[in-house]
């Protein structure tokens, strides 16, 4: 436990110490949200930046640190970094292309599937017992249809759903922490050392932003920062093995990340595709939506942790 302390100090660090160069970057050039959105005020783009850079700079890092005893050793040898590695390339570029100069949602969403299949090929990928049918040969390794498009519609779900968060000042990142926290835990329960190494990560760079997230926000994440967390997550909650049952673990990924799932699901419904706004206008404040999302989630996750362990 102590060397993932050590990678979320580190990445903590190295991502505080780029947010200030990053917002006066983003001022500079003008990149901020514009008054017409829901927040009503301008706030400079990139804080993504340097919440990617913090992490790609700390996994780097890592590759040429090798403390005694620690569980595993960061190498690009290693499929599942070279995978979330190559993919969050795609996502963080389609999401930081999208904040200068906006382009289309069909676009976006290749962009989304053909990260997820970067991960496939990496070997990282939902695998259920009951989705393995229509099984296909590539390279050396076996693939099954059921597994492959449930995977590509996950990690595309997931980072919209994720993204539909950042609407609200702090809400994303409060709510982000929490779900990789649990995800943390699940992966360190299971000695899934890789996820934990990550979600490690992940975490110190999103506390490395969370002051300037806090409201009102300093700096916001865009698209870039969304986008690239969204994938993360989705691939850490594919990888994991929460439960030998394979209807839990099939189960308990979705009880995690249910309140982004339902916020994005009533984006797609409500008036002009904007889910705060709904809860808005039914009066609940912005600090009640995020008491509330991180109450729930918190309620979910530990009832999953009790289910999975319960479950074997």
């Amino acid at each position: 436990m102590t060397y993932y302390l050590i990678y979320l100090s580190i990445a903590f660090f190295l991502t505080y110490s780029t947010v200030y160069p990053i917002k006066r970057i983003a001022k500079n050039y003008q990149i901020v949200s514009r008054k017409d959105t829901i927040r009503g005020r301008e706030i400079p783009y990139f804080g993504g930046v340097a919440v990617y850079l913090g992490f790609i700079l700390s996994l780097i890092l890592f590759f040429y640190i090798e403390f005694p005893d620690q569980e595993i050793k960061i190498s690009l040898g290693n499929p599942k970094f070279l995978g979330i590695l190559l993919g969050a390339i795609l996502v963080t570029f389609c999401g930081l292309i999208h904040d200068v100069y906006p382009f289309s949602v069909l676009l976006r969403i290749v962009i989304h599937i053909l990260a997820a299949c970067v991960l496939i090929v990496n070997s990282i990928s939902i695998d259920h017992e009951f989705l393995r049918f229509l099984p296909f040969s590539m390279g050396e390794g076996t693939f099954y249809l059921g597994n492959i498009f449930l995977s590509i519609c996950w990690v595309v779900f997931i980072i919209n759903a994720l993204d539909s968060l950042d609407q609200i000042d702090g809400l994303f990142t409060n709510i982000l922490i929490v779900i990789s926290s649990v995800l943390f835990l699940f992966s360190v329960v299971g000695d899934q050392y890789e996820n934990a190494l990550v979600l490690a990560v992940v975490i110190g760079c999103l506390l490395g932003v969370f002051i300037d997230q806090v409201k009102p926000s300093k700096i916001l994440l865009g698209k870039a920062g969304t986008y690239f967390l969204g994938f993360v997550i989705a691939a850490t909650s594919m990888d994991l093995t929460f439960s030998s049952n394979a209807i839990v673990s099939f189960v308990v990924p979705v009880a995690i990340l249910a309140v982004p799932i339902v916020y994005f699901v009533m984006s797609l419904f409500v008036d002009k595709k904007n889910s705060i706004l709904f809860f808005i206008n039914q009066g609940i404040s912005e600090e009640k939506q995020i008491f509330y999302t991180l109450t729930v989630t918190c309620v979910l996750s530990v009832i999953s942790f009790a289910v999975a362990h319960y479950a074997g």
